[in-house]
């Protein structure tokens, strides 16, 4: 691609400490049938050999623009790839993740034959470190179903979003919510009438790493989650200075509650890396975690019990 040319795709890759699987990960986007495209990679301040191998692969495709910035954090990095990109067009993509062969092809392609719609994502396969395939996720395909789904969780995989370019100029890009600025994106660009869905093909292969997820994060994430999707059945967006002051003053009974959410977090998670368990065990831990171990959920079931037998 001529590299004064206007791409019509811009993917937006953050990475930090990627170096086991960020050529791979680099690669299946330069690979793709699709070409005219700009791969914009930030570099968010690694330490190890990430820089390194990113220039290597810099050098041999004129499509990369490699940014480096001191560590910022992932919404910080995704926001300043998406004010670099010049598509009409942004794509997602992980460092650790692999998109399919025709991916940005048959995205695009569903996103020009439906002008209505704004954002657009697909189905996708879970591997293990190994490679091994070990499971996939499957999300609705209809707008209408999205936005049902949207209710309950995130209908849309972050690494597979194709997005115009327009929404994130329209939504001012990612809000710093810890663990769900994807679902935060998504119910800000739903309250605002933009049309998503998801393509029923197998778009990308996601890598589940049990080793790198933070277990401090995981208890944010499950309880930001809940947060925003209170608040988007009630059809609001949360307010950021609200949202952490609601996020970080848990109190007595939610630091109780985060204390025991990480101490088996972390058991169960070294349980099933030691053990080799499938995908779908672990999906089963973690609902048995997040339903059993989250004090406002517990909280909320106990008032629901008390109104139905009215003590």
């Amino acid at each position: 691609m001529n590299h004064l040319r206007k791409p019509v795709v811009s993917v937006v890759l953050p990475v930090f400490n990627g170096e086991r699987f960020i050529e791979a990960s680099v690669r299946s986007v330069l690979g793709q049938s699709f070409v005219d495209l700009e791969l914009i990679i930030v570099n968010d301040g690694s330490t190890d050999s990430t820089l390194t191998i990113l220039e290597r692969l810099a050098k041999t495709d004129c499509r990369v623009i490699l940014v480096s910035q001191s560590n910022q954090g992932l919404v910080s990095s995704l926001n300043a790839g998406v004010k670099l990109a010049k598509g009409d067009y942004v794509a997602r993509m992980d460092a650790d993740d692999l998109s399919m062969l025709d991916r940005f092809s048959l995205q695009l392609k569903y996103l020009q034959n439906n002008v209505d719609v704004d954002i657009v994502g697909g189905q996708v396969l879970v591997q293990d470190e190994a490679g091994v395939i070990v499971g996939k996720i499957i999300r609705p395909v209809s707008h209408e179903c999205v936005l049902s789904f949207l209710r309950y969780g995130c209908p849309i995989v972050h690494p597979t979003y194709m997005v115009r370019t327009s929404v994130f100029k329209l939504l001012g890009g990612y809000r710093d919510i810890a663990g769900a600025e994807d679902l935060d994106f998504l119910i800000r660009a739903a309250l605002l009438g933009c049309r998503m869905g998801n393509l029923e093909e197998y778009v990308l292969i996601y890598t589940r790493n049990l080793t790198g997820i933070s277990s401090t994060i995981a208890f944010q994430q499950m309880r930001n989650t809940r947060i925003l999707l209170a608040n988007y059945r009630k059809r609001r967006v949360v307010n950021l200075g609200l949202f952490s002051r609601m996020s970080n003053n848990v109190g007595f009974w939610g630091l109780l509650s985060r204390a025991w959410f990480n101490f088996f977090y972390i058991l169960i998670s070294n349980l099933i890396i030691q053990e080799r368990k499938r995908y779908g065990v672990d999906q089963v831990v973690r609902l048995i975690l997040y339903s059993l171990m989250h004090y406002e959920l517990s909280f909320s079931l106990m008032r629901k019990i008390k109104r139905r037998f009215h003590y």
